[in-house]
């Protein structure tokens, strides 16, 4: 063979090399064996601080999903903080069950216990914790606040002795301690409407920004947190600002060292992860971010799942779980029924480096699909 033949030879397996590396990468993994996270690989994870994904909130794989990516980050990527899709008041809760294993702090929150996984995930979490050298901190941003645990979290505020003070002066918190003593039996009877509770919650916030002096002992003891929880904002529903909402409370919490030493996790529903002005925009393409260029963003496409309708407020949206595509079947029909395929897209320069997380799974959680997983 000739130099010349050589040296095309060798040019041609080098060009196959690197078209080889630029397909993308498949790893198929059973998420249901108990170490499913030592078996996730994803590259130059050390070039991020932000681990964001997305997911749609009925599918029932999710706790176990965010539990085996939790491990992992933590493990390879330095993660100490959990961010969550709910306010200051779940995270301030949840972080007291996890120092003490109390459930009755996070008995009112539905976001996280109204469900069988949702508590699977959070106990799992709590027992891991007790084993951790630098224990996980939970980071609460969202400005959709739920009812239950924010009248929970002033119960659990104003309880301690040297807030009871307060309680001769402000007859709104003795009505909100009062109302979150019997909440279980408010709830399950009806004894009083949501807008009665919203009306009190609001009203103590207008007192406390009025008349913040009245509170000077309260903040001198518990000042911080109490600060972030009145001060976030009264959403009652979603709104076009949300994602811009949630970046701000999560600079406002960073500012005020309620945070781990260490990167981040979220794993929030998949509108909040794709598209302009999204979370990952505020957080990956913003100078200003901390986080900024240093976001991965894994974005799931569960298979088999076909097209349903949810009733949200007074409107129906329609939302598609995406099919799997004909071409990408024969990769996951061999496999169990409880799988991920991780997929590592093509990185763009200046872009966010991304994964689509392929969830094969069986069953839904809160709503019924017209065909479920499978």
């Amino acid at each position: 063979m000739t130099i010349k033949a050589c040296i095309s030879t060798a040019v041609l397996f080098q060009s196959l090399i690197l078209l080889g590396q630029q397909e993308d990468k498949w790893i198929s993994i059973d998420y249901q064996t108990k170490y499913a996270h030592e078996h996730i690989k994803m590259n130059n994870i050390s070039n991020y601080a932000f681990f964001l994904h997305g997911e749609t909130h009925t599918v029932e794989s999710i706790p176990q999903t965010r539990m085996n990516f939790f491990r992992y980050y933590y493990k390879e990527a330095n993660v100490r903080n959990l961010v969550i899709e709910a306010g200051y008041a779940s995270a301030y809760l949840l972080n007291l069950y996890l120092e003490t294993g109390d459930e009755s702090y996070v008995c009112k929150d539905f976001n996280f216990f109204s469900h069988p996984e949702y508590r699977e995930f959070w106990r799992e979490l709590y027992e891991l914790n007790t084993t951790l050298k630098e224990p996980i901190k939970v980071v609460g941003i969202d400005d959709l606040e739920s009812t239950l645990a924010w009248f929970k979290a002033m119960e659990v505020l104003f309880h301690d002795k040297p807030y009871q003070s307060l309680l001769k002066t402000d007859t709104t918190i003795s009505q909100i301690l009062t109302i979150s003593e019997k909440i279980n039996q408010i709830v399950e009877k009806n004894g009083i409407s949501r807008k009665r509770m919203n009306s009190l919650k609001e009203a103590f916030i207008l007192n406390y920004k009025n008349y913040p002096d009245l509170y000077a002992d309260v903040l001198q003891q518990d000042s911080i947190y109490l600060r972030l929880i009145i001060q976030n904002n009264l959403s009652s529903k979603r709104t076009r600002h949300t994602d811009k909402n949630m970046f701000d409370n999560l600079n406002r919490i960073i500012e005020a060292e309620q945070v781990n030493v260490g990167n981040f996790f979220g794993q929030f529903g998949s509108f909040h992860v794709r598209g302009f002005r999204s979370l990952t925009y505020y957080l990956n393409d913003l100078e200003e971010s901390p986080f900024y260029r240093k976001v991965l963003t894994v974005l799931p496409e569960y298979i088999n799942c076909n097209w349903t309708e949810l009733i949200i407020g007074d409107s129906t949206v329609n939302m598609i779980i995406r099919p799997l595509k004909s071409r990408r079947k024969n990769k996951i029909n061999s496999l169990s029924t409880y799988s991920y395929i991780l997929e590592e897209l093509k990185n763009k320069q200046k872009n966010p480096n991304k994964y689509t997380l392929y969830v094969k799974n069986k069953g839904a959680m809160r709503f019924d699909f017209p065909e479920v997983c499978d």
